[in-house]
């Protein structure tokens, strides 16, 4: 928000009058993981496209016709993720993925299961050095400031909840 009063005041008011949750994936309450396009006017304006100009009986053929196979294409998508057990858009599976493969340089030096939370150790990849980040599973937290981004647990958190589970929890890369 401070970048953006320092590139425009008037916008800054502007966001400033409007629910953060409305806008922002920070604060969504986890609602819009991986989803980046909240705008139904996004997807007329894609099934649209290059019909604008044409007379009106062309463009209802054309928009039926592509509406048609544009929630084709998403039925399928949907029954491949159902049929998967996959619970999440694609892109916050993916980074869902990523961010499990991350998990395994990190160690947790201590964890409290009354408060459940955790220090995590993020080993440096050049052996140099190391960061220790906070993580706070009942509030959903991490000192990183990944885990409000996307909805999606990061690499702390997915280390933390393993320890949870699992005492003397500790991943490995399997060959």
């Amino acid at each position: 928000m401070e970048e953006i009063k320092g590139l425009n005041e008037e916008a800054y008011d502007w966001l400033g009058n409007i629910d953060k949750t409305q806008w922002t994936l920070a604060h969504d309450g986890g609602w819009r993981a991986g989803i980046l396009t909240t705008n139904i006017s996004e997807a007329v304006n894609r099934v649209l496209k290059g019909a604008r100009r044409l007379p009106i009986v062309p463009i209802v053929e054309i928009t039926l016709n592509r509406s048609a196979q544009y929630f084709l294409q998403h039925t399928i998508r949907a029954n491949r993720m159902i049929n998967a057990n996959q619970q999440w858009a694609d892109y916050a599976f993916r980074l869902f993925e990523a961010r499990q493969a991350e998990e395994i340089q990190h160690i947790v030096q201590k964890f409290d299961y009354n408060q459940q939370s955790a220090s995590v150790i993020t080993l440096s990849t050049t052996g140099q050095g190391f960061r220790t980040y906070v993580v706070k599973l009942r509030q959903q937290m991490c000192s990183c400031g990944k885990r409000g981004t996307h909805g999606i647990s990061c690499s702390h958190a997915i280390q933390a909840s393993c320890r949870r589970t699992i005492p003397n929890c500790r991943r490995t890369r399997s060959a």
